[in-house]
């Protein structure tokens, strides 16, 4: 996914995108100090949510929900300061913005809110085409795939199931990884997780398992690290 994030407080920038950085692996996350900076960027019509403070010096944030509405209806949430929930309210209502979060920004408001506005906007199909062969490929079920490695096989991929089938195919990870939901976890740079199918995590034998009885061996670094964003 790619997400815009608009304010003129740069720990605010920060701290946003260390929250996004967390929670949706590999998307591509682009911060801006104005609405005229943003609009500045010729490929701001090709976000996917935008995450913008309403009150910005110059173009504010009601006027950029606006702006980005009419000319490419990519969906916008709204961070306001008390006070402001009324007027936001209103604007919700009439479909402007699409959510509004108030300050302190809360972690779990903010991931809460990102993925309400992505099951409302079908940001993400329920399946993956996979290329098997030179002229075959088939749809695999996203919330089948209990996860995704590099393959033996320079330059594949191993697509394993919670059918206990697994396919290869000739891809780029960050290429699928960017039709994966939230619930996906890149782990490593060869290896994605989907943590709604795993079974139970062994801290000796640092084994990831799958409902489908597969496993992954991952390091014990990893595991803190998997642990933590679960």
């Amino acid at each position: 996914m790619k997400f815009a994030i608009i304010d003129d407080s740069g720990d605010i920038l920060l701290l946003l995108k260390e929250i996004l950085k967390k929670h949706f692996n590999d998307s591509i996350i682009k911060t801006y100090d104005s609405g005229e900076d943003f609009f500045d960027n010729p490929n701001h019509k090709d976000f996917d949510i935008i995450i913008t403070d309403m009150n910005l010096p110059g173009i504010s944030g009601i006027d950029i929900a606006k702006l980005s509405k009419s000319k490419s209806n990519t969906p916008v949430i709204l961070i306001t300061a008390n006070g402001s929930s009324e007027l936001v309210r209103q604007l919700f209502i009439e479909k402007i913005v699409d959510d509004y979060l108030d300050k302190p920004i809360l972690e779990s408001n903010l991931i809460e809110r990102i993925n309400n506005v992505i099951k409302a906007n079908n940001k993400y199909e329920s399946f993956i085409w996979v290329k098997i062969s030179r002229d075959k490929s088939i749809q695999v079920d996203i919330d089948n795939i209990d996860y995704i490695s590099t393959s033996e096989r320079a330059k594949f991929l191993t697509v394993s199931t919670s059918t206990n089938e697994k396919y290869e195919t000739r891809a780029l990870l960050k290429e699928i990884a960017a039709k994966l939901p939230e619930n996906f976890i890149k782990l490593t740079k060869g290896l994605i997780i989907n943590k709604n199918n795993i079974k139970f995590i062994s801290s000796e034998e640092l084994i990831i398992s799958f409902n489908s009885n597969s496993k992954v061996k991952i390091s014990r670094n990893k595991l803190f690290e998997l642990k933590q964003k679960l």
